[in-house]
């Protein structure tokens, strides 16, 4: 007495579907982490940018060197022109 089992045609497609979309975005994760490794290791020697270099009119050559480079900038707290803001919401949304 063997039973018989019936497979119906939406379930199988549904998840044959999911099946090749989830593949296929498991491939692209791959591919992005490749991408951040070769961006990571094109900045070798990471050199720090200065309060001066950032200042300075920059071009669209230089601005590709300064692409993902720390940067340390100095300077001094003016109190007398600080002024601070609570936290203000519109429309049940929290605004900075």
């Amino acid at each position: 007495m063997l039973k018989r089992i019936k497979i119906s045609f939406w379930p199988v497609l549904v998840t044959l579907t999911a099946f090749i979309l989830l593949c296929k975005l498991g491939f692209w994760q791959l591919q992005r982490a490749d991408e951040k490794r070769e961006w990571l290791l094109s900045f070798g020697t990471e050199q720090l940018a200065t309060q001066d270099d950032l200042f300075n009119p920059v071009d669209a050559k230089s601005s590709e060197l300064l692409n993902g480079q720390n940067t340390v900038i100095t300077g001094h707290v003016l109190s007398q022109y600080m002024m601070l803001l609570d936290n203000r919401v519109h429309q049940g949304q929290l605004r900075l």
